[in-house]
């Protein structure tokens, strides 16, 4: 009961405690209350797991929040399939604030299942306001192809006015900061914490959150337009 959300993590109380959580999602609060159930069948005391709850960090990769100094949620979760996307909206659409924005940024990856592409750009663009497509991990596939197949389950967006396709996944993400305004929410989804980005034979280089960082100085060191 009592429960309280926000991106930066949750509260709720439970066996007659508050419980603190540095973790965003309602999922956490069920991950949480197995764990207190768990803990109270061994005999942890509330305080034990108050502490324990407290003390718990996020895991690079999923949910993990980008701080940055535009008033912009930026998060990168590793959603690659259809009941990803819908547990990861169903978080996001109840920390939506009324009047903002969720800008999507995803692709599929290259040489798997491809019957989920276009049920994940349906569902993605039936509930963020601007969804970007963009490359993930294409392996020996045509990029172009697994594209197409996720534009295939879009619906309700217009091209270059709330639908975009950008190959280059720095640019993509570049794209969406440009496009967020104070208090919207991006979601960068498809890679999470992995180092590496597989084109064909090639492993390139990739961080995410790095790649994130940059693209937010760049744009903060333009000059403003009069």
């Amino acid at each position: 009961s009592n429960i309280a959300l926000d991106f930066k993590g949750s509260t709720f109380q439970a066996l007659n405690h508050f419980f603190e959580l540095h973790l965003p999602g309602f999922f956490n609060i069920e991950n949480a209350l197995a764990m207190l159930a768990t803990g109270s069948a061994l005999g942890l005391s509330p305080d034990a797991m108050q502490r324990a709850l407290r003390e718990t960090a996020g895991i690079p990769g999923r949910m993990e929040l980008v701080p940055n100094a535009r008033g912009i949620d930026i998060v990168i979760d590793y959603a690659v399939t259809p009941d990803a996307f819908e547990k990861l909206y169903t978080t996001v659409l109840a920390l939506k604030i009324p009047g903002t924005k969720i800008i999507h940024v995803f692709g599929a990856c290259g040489d798997r299942d491809r019957g989920k592409r276009p049920v994940m750009g349906k569902i993605a663009s039936e509930k963020a306001d601007i969804i970007i497509l963009t490359n993930e991990d294409p392996y020996y596939e045509d990029p172009e192809r697994i594209i197409n197949e996720i534009e295939s389950g879009v619906v309700r967006k217009q091209t270059s006015e709330n639908y975009y396709r950008i190959f280059d996944r720095r640019e993509a993400i570049r794209k969406a900061l440009e496009l967020a305004e104070q208090g919207d929410i991006v979601l960068i989804t498809g890679k999470g914490a992995e180092e590496t980005m597989a084109i064909g034979k090639k492993r390139i280089s990739w961080k995410e959150r790095q790649v994130i960082e940059e693209e937010l100085t760049k744009i903060s060191e333009l000059p403003r337009q009069k």
